[in-house]
This record gives structure tokens, sequence and C-alpha cells, in this order.
């Protein structure tokens, strides 16, 4: 649904992934197999699933460019394609972007709003809680915008639990890195020594499991600790959470990341149940940690559950339009 859903609000409703539906496995065989494509020895024989996919890929965005299909695209798409134009680059240079710009826009947001919507059903306590925080972002919205309509903006006022256990899903799954070249010799903290010309790597997963920073309950999932008022003694320094990056490589996409992911969990928590196979509550698996985190981790095996809609809410989503 993401993977639809963001392919026709960047690329218009001519976009690739809607015009030849198989086009979503190839996508998400080029994702699993970056790592081998990022080696770049043979592309086509060592990582082959990926490498056809990522071609796949190319040749449909090219074939939407001819086509004329961008004037149906986001103001965002449009503009990079303009500026890709002025710098002399290609079509099929365009296309190999567009692409790049379709991952960007999917992935993460995927695997986050998985994680966010199966930590949620596997606490009851935080089911009812969060259900109860959309029920009332739902009341206000209709007074502030019109009948089912929800808004992103009362969404982070009201659902405070559902962001918290945002940004803990993304503390807990997060093993992104921040690079920098040293431009002069520094020295940091009277201990650290940083020659100029060298390559600093720092490690978001190394920082977001250390319990000096998070506490003793580091290796557990526990939102509360993004509900605590700012100022306490045991909180935490803001540069310590590494979700989107930080400094001048922060994530320039977040905010539209993070209104498109509470929104959709905000819309599944409240119209299905999600149950285990037996009835019961979900499990939660490990993450694959055995990977090139190229973004938010995947479970390291994919959980069976059944998914039911609610009697008397899920009749909500054909009408409900999201506002700001």
């Amino acid at each position: 649904m993401v993977t639809v859903g963001t392919g026709k609000f960047l690329f218009g409703p001519n976009n690739p992934i809607s015009e030849e539906p198989d086009l979503e496995h190839d996508f998400w065989a080029f994702d699993h197999g970056l790592g081998g494509l990022l080696i770049g020895i043979l592309p086509s024989l060592t990582a082959p699933k990926a490498y056809k996919g990522r071609e796949r890929l190319t040749a449909a965005f090219r074939k939407y460019l001819e086509a004329g299909h961008l004037d149906s695209a986001s103001l965002i798409v449009k503009g990079r394609a303009r500026i890709e134009k002025e710098y002399g680059m290609d079509i099929d240079m365009t296309a190999r972007s567009a692409l790049s710009f379709l991952f960007a826009g999917i992935v993460n947001a995927t695997t986050t709003t998985f994680w966010v919507v199966l930590r949620i059903f596997a606490d009851q306590q935080l089911l009812n809680q969060v259900r109860q925080e959309i029920r009332h972002a739902l009341e206000l919205s209709s007074q502030r915008s019109g009948l089912d309509s929800l808004s992103i903006g009362v969404v982070k006022e009201t659902c405070k639990t559902l962001f918290a256990v945002y940004r803990e899903s993304l503390r807990v799954g997060s093993e992104n890195f921040s690079v920098r070249l040293i431009k002069e010799d520094t020295m940091l903290a009277d201990r650290y020594f940083l020659k100029k010309g060298a390559v600093v790597q720092i490690s978001g997963g190394a920082i977001h499991a250390r319990s000096t920073i998070w506490g003793q309950d580091v290796d557990e999932f526990n939102p509360g600790r993004f509900l605590k008022e700012k100022g306490k003694s045991d909180g935490f320094h803001p540069a310590a959470f590494r979700g989107f990056g930080g400094g001048k490589t922060l994530c320039p996409g977040r905010d539209f990341a993070t209104n498109e992911i509470l929104l959709f969990a905000a819309m599944i928590i409240h119209t299905v149940d999600i149950v285990a196979p037996d009835g019961g509550t979900v499990g939660v698996p490990e993450k694959d940690d055995r990977i090139m985190p190229v973004h938010i981790l995947e479970p390291v095996t994919n959980p069976k559950v059944i998914i039911k809609p609610r009697v008397d809410d899920a009749g909500i989503l054909s009408q409900l339009k999201a506002v700001m």
C-alpha cells in the first residue's frame, strides 16, 4: 500500500508501478539486494535479482518520461526533473534519479509503519491508549476541518503515545551512519584528536544502544522514554536520537515521512484488528541486523497475522480525507 500510494502521490496516476504492478516486486528485489549492487563488481552476476529489478524499473521510468507523464507528477518531482535537465542530465540518468527518489520515499516509510503498527498491536494496553488518542484526533479534525477528515497537525498534537511509539521504533530499528570529513585538525573534549583529511563515521545504532544515554532498559522497547517532560534530569540529549541522522546530513524528507507514517498507522489502528493466527496477541520478531543497514531494519522473519475490519470503524476508510 505504501509503495503504490507513494508512487502515485509523487509521480502521478501514470507512475510506473501503477502502470506495471509487477514492478513492485522488482522494487523490493532492488532494495533487498542493494548491498550487492554497492560492491559494484559484475552486479548482473553477484546481485542478479537486484540488478534486473533496477534495470526494469529504470526502463519503466524512461518510458514514463518519454510519454510525457511528468506533467501529472508532484511539484517536487517536476522541480527535480527541471533542475536535472538544466544540468545536462540525459533521459536515462533522469530515469535512474527518479528511481532513487522513489526509493527514498518508500523504504523507510514502509518498514517503519510495519514496526509501529506491530508494536502497538502486540501490547493491549498500548493499543487501547493509542486508539483513544486517535478517536480524539478524529473528533478534533472533524471540528476544525470538516467531517470525515483526519488532520496530521491534530494527530501530532493529540496522539502523543503514537508519536512516542514511532520514535522508539526508529531508535530500536535504525542503524544508520553519519559520515564526516575532517577539514582541520580538531581536538574533541580534550581527549579525541581528529586529523585533517580523516573520515569519521558516527554509528546511530551504537548511540541508540548506550545505556548511559537511554537508561538501563536500553534493550527494551519502551515508548515511555519519549513521553518524559523536557528538562527532566533523566532525559536525553536531542542529538542522541539519530533516527533521521543529524547535522548537515539530517534527512530533508523527515517531516514528509513522519506525516505519512503517522497518518497511515492511525488509519490502520483505528479501522482493523490484527491478531495472531490462533487469535491471540501478535508477536514481535527480532530485527535482521545481519544485513547492510541502508534503511530501518526489517524483521528477521515475516510474522503471520490475521487482519479483521472493526465493525464500527472500518467503513470510515472509504470517506476519510487526510488534511494538514
